[in-house]
């Protein structure tokens, strides 16, 4: 079976995945909302397994789609064509950017539980969205390198999380189950793992200097529990979402054996199958397929 990932954004975060995906011999369907012909040095630059098309299109061409989007345009992913695929979500809410949505500053929904509403016949995963573009670059490794890192994913279908696990592993990942979309706050903004662990101590600047000094950054791995290289023994493990959207955080457990900041191993456990154990192929398909 070929292995095609669909792309829909091509900005910093989907141009990276796609030189990820190509190295690793997959063939990519770029669409973004300019148009094809806008992506034309992007798909030069990637070489023959690449080439550039609408964003419905690279979604009907796709084993499994990545949406390399900001949040505030969700609504024009093309619904019907990711109808019964596995979508990949890579956003984060930012009030300032993307304006206030009651639902996420109420905590109601976390933003990739807000997309798979919109998305109601495809199975969302929430993944790379908690490193930075130079990072993810700098940081994949191959498989069982010493100091290969993990990065958390979170889904509501357990089919559709080990199809995106396999995915990040041949892209240069492990990947640690942090539960399900409502617990996907554990990776957003202002959570323990949201980019600083690959990054270490952060200078105090603004946004525009902070991408051009993580530019500079060779990053930090950041391996799965295990490793004998795993660097956070203990931590406080949030039971509630830790910032201001959220309700009053109940008190935090101890727990010696976490894989990432903010996520409880028997998360990553849940169903009594760990997420770290049974990557399924990526072009295999999840259940009865697309």
């Amino acid at each position: 079976m070929s292995r095609t990932l669909g792309l829909i954004g091509s900005g910093m975060i989907g141009s990276v995945l796609a030189r990820l995906a190509v190295a690793a011999g997959l063939e990519v369907v770029l669409g973004n909302s300019r148009g094809p012909q806008t992506l034309a040095g992007l798909v030069d630059d990637l070489g023959g397994l690449a080439r550039a098309a609408t964003p419905a299109e690279a979604a009907r061409a796709a084993d499994l789609v990545v949406a390399a989007i900001p949040l505030h345009a969700y609504e024009h992913l093309p619904v019907d064509a990711l109808s019964g695929k596995t979508v990949l979500d890579t956003a984060n809410y930012y009030p300032e950017r993307d304006g206030h949505l009651a639902e996420l500053d109420s905590g109601e929904l976390t933003s990739s539980a807000l997309l798979q509403c919109h998305l109601a016949g495809s199975r969302v995963v929430e993944a790379c969205n908690n490193i930075t573009p130079h990072q993810l670059v700098f940081l994949a490794r191959p498989t069982g390198a010493p100091d290969r890192s993990a990065l958390p994913i979170a889904a509501d279908d357990a089919d559709a999380e080990d199809e995106a696990a396999g995915l990040l592993d041949l892209l240069g990942y492990d990947t640690v189950d942090i539960g399900t979309l409502a617990t996907s706050w554990r990776s957003e903004p202002d959570a323990p793992v949201y980019i600083q662990p690959y990054l270490g101590e952060i200078p105090v600047m603004n946004v525009d200097a902070f991408l051009r000094w993580t530019f500079r950054t060779p990053g930090i791995p950041v391996p799965r529990p295990g490793s004998p290289n795993w660097p956070i023994p203990r931590c406080t493990v949030p039971q509630a979402r830790p910032d201001s959207r959220a309700t009053r955080p109940a008190p935090a457990t101890r727990c010696p054996t976490l894989p990432i900041p903010g996520a409880d191993h028997q998360l990553s456990c849940r169903t009594g199958r760990c997420r770290r154990s049974i990557r399924r192929p990526f072009g295999q398909a999840a259940g009865g397929g697309h």
